[in-house]
């Protein structure tokens, strides 16, 4: 059975990609990776893998470029989302891809390389004085 087709609108729909970010190299790597684990033959429909290739598709195109947590317009203050872990774990589309996945396929081949658990650590503002201060 063929993998369903996903565009780039469709995971352009759940992630935020600056404008010359062309989503296609990352579906391609979801859809090697969803072929690799053989998820199409575990008795998924072809709606639910769809989701997982856009959900996958997107966990790879978050690396690409650090997410906002939160913008402040007034002095220009911003944060970012900014947690280190392992595989889909990473991002908040990675969790989302393994939770779709209801064989646990995802979820047992993230959990082969992530032994020790997330590190999550906090980025404080840059000192007074910094060259970002204006």
């Amino acid at each position: 059975m063929a993998l369903p087709t996903v565009t780039e609108a469709e995971v352009a729909a759940v992630i935020d990609l600056r404008s010359n970010t062309v989503a296609t190299p990352f579906i391609t790597t979801a859809e090697a990776l969803v072929e690799e684990v053989n998820l199409e033959g575990k008795g998924l429909s072809q709606a639910i893998l769809k989701q997982i290739i856009i959900w996958l598709a997107a966990h790879f195109a978050a690396h690409l470029e650090q997410r906002f947590a939160s913008e402040t317009t007034g002095d220009a203050r911003s944060a970012y989302q900014y947690k280190v872990d392992l595989g889909l774990n990473d991002t908040m589309y990675g969790q989302q891809a393994m939770l779709l996945d209801i064989t646990g396929t995802l979820k047992k081949l993230n959990s082969r390389g992530n032994k020790q658990g997330p590190i999550i650590e906090v980025i404080p503002d840059p000192p007074t004085g910094s060259p970002f201060d204006t």
